[in-house]
């Protein structure tokens, strides 16, 4: 008895093995965005051979291009399947053109994709059309 008059009860005794299954909801980060932050379309060149498109990598965490498209004007490009050359760092941008040669002649500096030919060995090439964008529309 307890002094208050009242009985006491035994604490349970658990015996053999327990086993507790705890299920966890599975979260998944959304997938980084990537944009078109610019595009070189309707240059003063005859035949807009330094035509480019900027993708740019605004968010937190890493864009996996690998299998990305671009596509214009009923032409593929689309990104090898290789992760390893395929990372696009946060804040980070990369630039895709037609003609390498011509695209660094115009800006200064080297592409870092092109599509159609391979131009260029030192620059990673696309698989797929050679991409012709559109001026208007």
């Amino acid at each position: 008895m307890t002094p208050a008059g009242r009985q006491a009860l035994a604490a349970p005794v658990i015996t053999g093995t327990v086993t507790a299954t705890l299920h966890l909801p599975v979260v998944q980060r959304a997938a980084p965005r990537v944009l078109i932050a610019a595009a070189h379309i309707d240059s003063a060149l005859s035949g807009e051979a330094d035509e480019a498109l900027m993708l740019w990598n605004p968010g937190p965490q890493t864009a996996h291009l690998a299998g990305w498209r671009l596509e214009a004007n009923n032409a593929t490009a689309t990104f090898p399947i290789s992760p390893a050359e395929m990372l696009l760092a946060p804040g980070a941008s990369l630039w895709c053109t037609g003609e390498p040669a011509v695209f660094r002649r115009t800006f200064g500096f080297s592409a870092d994709c092109e599509w159609g030919a391979d131009d260029d060995p030192n620059v990673l090439n696309l698989e797929g059309d050679r991409l012709r964008l559109t001026n208007g529309g």
